[in-house]
């Protein structure tokens, strides 16, 4: 299993950080023998600049690394991987406190993430809520048409992806009703897949409602999330739970 890096930018020292396609670069005074163990593996890079008296803190992008290169009194870790566009405002977030701590305020630049509650909100930003066919959840306006041209329109919710992150930190990238952890069964391509049920309908509380993300969601896989919602009141995690102990009991 991949294991996490966490590389920090203070803006002040070193510029904002910039990207051009999907090649990706860190600069880092560690020794060589220290990094030749992070090949192969992902590196999340944060910056961090002061706005207004306060810390402002910013995933940048993720990548993996493929090669490091002598540069200066230090070395380059070049790689491939994803831009976070804009970059997102992670200050805020419950788990980013807990990276703060475990990583002593970034105080070695570029270290190993263990809090595995910070790898699965870091990994969530990779899985974007996916459109789903149920009318409650989809993600924008649609109007479609079969066979006439009588179009039919179905309400939609603005989603949060920084309330889905915050539910997949707390629960894991796990299903809540039949288990399943689709990185454990597919090995990399299954990484952070993985539906976020809201509790309460969204049909019922409007769309201005505050959502808690460890109170009103949890992660569920779409084989689960459809029978959920297979009929006209959804069923309550427990409900679920007993279909699928009623059936492999």
């Amino acid at each position: 299993m991949a294991r996490h890096y966490i590389a920090y930018n203070k803006v002040a020292e070193w510029g904002p950080v910039l990207e051009t396609g999907p090649e990706f670069t860190f600069w880092t005074a560690r020794r060589l023998a220290d990094l030749e163990k992070i090949l192969g593996q992902d590196i999340w890079v944060v910056s961090g600049e002061s706005v207004g008296g306060r810390m402002t803190y910013k995933l940048c992008h993720v990548y993996r690394a493929e090669k490091i290169i002598r540069s200066g009194a230090g070395h380059v870790i070049r790689g491939t991987g994803t831009r976070f566009d804009p970059h997102a405002d992670v200050t805020d977030e419950g788990w980013f406190g807990k990276l703060l701590l475990e990583q002593n305020n970034f105080s070695r630049g570029l270290n190993e993430i263990k809090d595995s509650i910070i790898i699965n909100a870091l990994v969530a930003f990779l899985s974007p809520p996916p459109v789903a066919e149920l009318p409650h959840e989809i993600a924008q306006p649609q109007t479609y048409s079969e066979g006439s041209f009588m179009p039919v329109m179905v309400n939609a919710y603005e989603r949060d992806p920084g309330a889905r992150a915050a539910c997949i930190a707390h629960y894991g990238a796990r299903c809540q009703v039949c288990g399943i952890d689709f990185e454990a069964q597919y090995g990399e391509r299954g990484r952070g897949v993985i539906d976020v049920h809201h509790l309460k309908a969204l049909a019922e509380v409007g769309p201005d409602y505050k959502v808690d993300p460890i109170q009103d969601l949890r992660p569920v896989c779409p084989n689960c999330h459809t029978i959920v919602h297979q009929g006209a009141v959804p069923l309550s995690m427990a409900e679920a739970k007993g279909l699928v102990r009623k059936k492999y009991s």
